[in-house]
């Protein structure tokens, strides 16, 4: 037990005279000194750009922000109204502003407000297509349409790759159920 109280009393013993050491310093304080030295001059690779010329470009893929305008828009396949081009055309609204999506990319929405659809809900307000892929098949790129319920957030537009040399653009529904997106065959439909 004495074994152990030596230390002790050793330790209170010197906790005790740093305090006292410290009380008689008139020049200690709590707060960290403060410093006055230069911060550390880093080097850059390249040519660096000041931050308000870089622009970031959009990522291709499904956006929920991209809708057709609400003017009239034509058929184009089965129960659908489809647009392609870029961005700031008037037949595209985007919730916040058109983003840039460079040289190598479209934008593609669809509705289906104001079209017929036999076989779907009379009520085109009811009728929810949204995009739930986009693909690349050789030269062709293909948006997959399905039939959303009520409750889960539509996706009208996407921003795609252009499609090759000798591709097209098509829409096709995601399942065989689907009224969405047939071409006048009932298979996939050439958009551009």
């Amino acid at each position: 037990m004495r074994l152990l109280l030596v230390p002790l009393v050793f330790g209170l013993v010197t906790v005790a005279c740093g305090a006292s050491q410290r009380a008689a310093d008139a020049d200690w304080s709590p707060e960290p000194e403060k410093k006055e030295k230069n911060l550390r001059v880093t080097e850059s690779l390249g040519n660096p750009q000041p931050l308000e010329e870089v622009k970031s470009q959009a990522l291709l893929g499904v956006r929920h922000d991209l809708m057709l305008s609400a003017t009239p828009h034509p058929e184009r396949c089965s129960c659908l109204s489809v647009e392609v081009g870029r961005p700031g055309e008037a037949q595209f609204f985007w919730a916040g502003g058109a983003p840039d999506v460079g040289p190598d990319a479209l934008v593609i929405a669809l509705g289906a407000r104001g079209i017929p659809c036999p076989g779907g809900d009379p009520d085109d307000r009811r009728r929810r297509p949204s995009i739930s892929a986009v693909e690349q098949e050789g030269e062709d790129i293909v948006v997959e349409v399905e039939d959303l319920p009520e409750a889960r957030p539509l996706a009208s537009g996407a921003i795609i790759p252009r499609p090759g040399a000798r591709g097209g653009i098509y829409v096709r529904p995601r399942r065989s159920n689907v009224l969405y997106g047939r071409g006048p065959g009932g298979g996939r439909c050439r958009v551009q």
